[in-house]
């Protein structure tokens, strides 16, 4: 499998070690029938890399070719720099919750839990109780 960036000259190869391909059934249409074929899958690992592998390829966009200092960026500093000044000129908080949450990561959420260990028999005695000192009361 070769990608192609853009305008960046030569195709990159991407390995992909024969022993991590996973093959699938999928049915396809073909003229007007479902056929069943056998297809390769990409696992995960490797479209983490392939992702990885785009995002630091070098930044080459022609409409910000004369924009210095996107100059020797890589691709995701430019887009993470495009969405905190958006975010900032337009006083957008999602878009600025999107970056804080994606890279100094989203508070810890606390939650309240209570274990209750007695069974429904031992209630029933223990609400008879209360109702017994209730009524010795008046």
């Amino acid at each position: 499998m070769n990608v192609r960036p853009l305008d960046m000259g030569e195709p990159v190869p991407v390995q992909i070690s024969r022993s991590k391909v996973l093959k699938s059934r999928q049915i396809v249409w073909k003229n007007n029938a479902p056929i069943v074929e056998v297809v390769e899958i990409i696992p995960k690992e490797v479209i983490s890399d392939m992702a990885g592998a785009a995002l630091s390829m070098p930044y080459l966009d022609p409409d910000d070719i004369d924009e210095p200092r996107f100059k020797g960026r890589s691709c995701v500093e430019v887009t993470l720099m495009k969405i905190a000044e958006e975010a900032a000129s337009r006083g957008d908080r999602d878009a600025l919750n999107l970056l804080l949450d994606r890279f100094i990561g989203k508070p810890k959420q606390s939650i309240e839990s209570k274990k209750v260990t007695v069974n429904y028999s031992d209630y029933l005695k223990m609400q008879a109780e209360v109702e017994k000192q209730g009524n010795s009361k008046l």
